[in-house]
């Protein structure tokens, strides 16, 4: 399993900051907001991004500028989109939009400082029929933790995952 990290309170103001510019930029470049978690959404979202990147030692990119899709980082050569919500219980969500530039949807659970993993989800598994759900704005993509591909490290140290839908492995 992936193990949480937590980040310092520098770390977190840093992020919130980067967020906030991120949210500016975009609605400067007339982008249209199709956040489902609401006004503090990139902040939290850019935490979610930059602790893994931390904890797995890859680059995090700081870039203040419009973008509508795309991925937020690679991995073992897979393009991810982190999601990031400050339930416990979250569940990862992506909009109807279909994004053809990420591989690996991943969940990150914000509690305070620290951040944790519960798991991953494919994109091509992603757009399919049966997640569609409507949690109250309408339908969305919904994968709840249960269906996460869990994170787990071989003897290796490598991160892989295994969860109901198959296996996700990043070796």
């Amino acid at each position: 399993m992936m193990p949480p990290i937590t980040l310092t309170k520098s770390e977190i103001a840093f992020c919130r900051m980067l967020g906030n510019m991120r949210t500016m930029m975009n609605r400067e470049a007339d982008i249209k907001d199709v956040q489902l978690m609401g006004m503090d959404a990139d902040e939290i979202g850019v935490i979610g991004e930059y602790a893994f990147c931390k904890l797995n030692n890859i680059f995090f990119n700081p870039t203040v500028q419009p973008r509508s899709g795309s991925y937020d980082f690679v991995f073992r050569g897979l393009r991810f989109d982190m999601k990031t919500t400050a339930r416990l219980d979250g569940k990862l969500l992506a909009t109807l939009k279909i994004n053809k530039d990420v591989d690996v949807f991943s969940l990150a659970i914000l509690d305070k400082q620290t951040v944790s993993f519960p798991g991953s989800y494919w994109a091509r598994d992603m757009y399919r029929p049966e997640n569609l759900n409507d949690l109250g704005h309408g339908p969305t993509y919904v994968i709840p933790q249960s269906k996460l591909l869990k994170w787990k490290t071989n003897e290796k140290g490598e991160n892989h995952s295994k969860g109901q839908g198959g296996h996700f492995s990043i070796a």
